[in-house]
């Protein structure tokens, strides 16, 4: 599933509207050059597809995906990153669901490290690699 995809049934899943601007800003967001991108930045881009989308706007969806845990917060009060687990073999790359980004919150609290200062990247083979491949599979 893609990452917009995949946000777009979180925030169904939590009882949020699916809103046409919604949808615009979480499309904009999950393209890899915006991934970094600061909430003015994503807001000029929403703005020439839709000019009724307003900065408040932006900065409400922003936080909300931060608080379902969808993109958080990094680098400043206005950056996003990603939580991601990839396949070192295909390079697949997938959004970390956010229970997972929870509990690796809470261990990197234990070790005085605050989860919004830090990306987090699984390296683990999918599925499809692990088949096909042999990789990453433990003996039964």
């Amino acid at each position: 599933m893609h990452t917009m995809e995949t946000a777009l049934q979180v925030l169904k899943d939590n009882g949020y509207k699916m809103t046409n601007q919604r949808k615009l800003i979480i499309k904009t967001v999950a393209k890899e050059e915006n991934r970094d991108a600061c909430c003015k930045y994503i807001y000029a881009q929403v703005k020439r597809e839709d000019p009724s989308v307003g900065l408040a706007t932006v900065y409400r969806t922003m936080n909300m995906l931060g608080e379902l845990g969808i993109f958080q917060r990094a680098g400043g009060p206005n950056r996003l990153r990603e939580n991601r687990i990839v396949c070192p073999e295909c390079g697949r790359t997938e959004m970390m669901p956010p229970a997972l980004t929870q509990k690796l919150a809470g261990v990197l609290a234990g070790f005085g490290q605050a989860d919004s200062c830090c990306w987090i990247t699984v390296a683990t083979c999918c599925a499809q690699c692990a088949e096909s491949r042999g990789c990453c599979l433990t003996e039964a």
